[in-house]
């Protein structure tokens, strides 16, 4: 697979993970959320936002922390770890305007 194809797969993945967490995070089954979720789950319900688990996937896809394990994982699968594939699909999101994404490369990168 080429580098592009892995990335675009890669952001794939990331937008759909994200929905399917912050979906189990809001699913009255959910046994288990960390602190910092639920502290923004508890205030968004206090302020009646309409679309809790929109939100929260927004807010998943903008956290640093959930898109470097997103990513390390799913390039690990697509590209081998510490392949020099692997650090080129890293450089190409270093490149990208989404804070968060440049930030999440630029820590698996090290």
């Amino acid at each position: 697979m080429k580098t592009k194809q892995i990335m675009d797969e890669i952001y794939n993945y990331i937008q759909t993970a994200c929905g399917e967490i912050a979906s189990d995070m809001t699913s009255e089954s959910s046994g288990f959320l960390d602190d910092k979720w639920e502290k923004k789950i508890k205030k968004m319900k206090k302020a009646k936002v309409r679309d809790i688990t929109g939100s929260l996937a927004d807010m998943l896809y903008s956290d640093k922390d959930t898109l470097e394990s997103l990513i390390g994982d799913r390039l690990c699968d697509l590209a081998g770890f510490e392949t020099p594939q692997f650090y080129e699909v890293l450089k190409l999101f270093e490149k990208s305007g989404h804070t968060a994404l440049k930030e999440a490369a630029i820590e698996l990168s090290k």
